[in-house]
């Protein structure tokens, strides 16, 4: 059996006869590697001519042009437990922000926290899978004239003595599409617009998810 240093031996000499022939020699110009095609922006162009990473053909970037943001949500309200509480509001894109409108029914006389919560989840019975306010800016919490709020600080909405609350609510925080598939949750209390985390409004009596509304309807 070899030993390691015969092998090392008798492999070196052919490492160099391989690789001495072609210290000399330059690789021709049809064998280099082409430098990939950038546009003015300075991104790599495929094939087609277009930026990797952008639609492949015209068709294609005709059509991503052609889509547009949604600008009508709708939400159903549903009652959390046997609160009762049930309605429907509509969202209407305006400007850079967007109103929401409509009645809800069932409640207590008075006044009642009105939000908009992070997650669309009505899994659980008391409507806490909806997670907390929508806060993408990680502000406190405060009320709709309050200079820094969450996106999802609504304030309150008032209930006649029949329990019906009409809604119009004007938000000028986000756009629309940011709150689609998040959800509206109605609290049983007011809405002191100043504790912290969520202003002290008790159980949530009705939540219902945004969604993209058919304005045909």
């Amino acid at each position: 059996m070899r030993s390691i240093e015969n092998v090392k031996v008798w492999a070196a000499p052919a490492v160099l006869a391989a690789v001495i022939p072609l210290a000399g020699c330059e690789m021709p110009a049809e064998h280099e590697m082409q430098k990939p095609a950038l546009d003015e922006g300075g991104e790599k162009l495929g094939p087609s001519g277009h930026a990797i990473g952008e639609h492949a053909t015209p068709d294609h970037q005709a059509m991503a042009d052609d889509v547009q943001m949604p600008n009508y949500g709708v939400v159903q309200l549903a009652a959390m437990g046997d609160s009762g509480v049930t309605g429907t509001l509509e969202l209407r894109g305006e400007g850079k922000g967007f109103r929401v409108s409509g009645k809800v029914t069932g409640l207590t006389p008075g006044k009642h926290g009105f939000h908009i919560h992070e997650f669309g989840d009505l899994r659980s019975d008391d409507g806490k899978s909806a997670g907390g306010h929508f806060n993408p800016e990680g502000h406190e919490h405060g009320g709709p004239d309050s200079e820094k709020r969450h996106v999802g600080d609504l304030g309150n909405i008032e209930a006649d003595e029949n329990g019906e609350a009409n809604v119009d609510v004007r938000v000028d925080e986000a756009p629309l599409h940011f709150v689609l598939g998040r959800a509206m949750v109605v609290h049983a209390g007011e809405d002191d617009l100043k504790s912290q985390p969520s202003g002290d409004a008790g159980a949530r009596v009705a939540v219902g998810v945004i969604g993209v509304g058919n304005g045909s309807m």
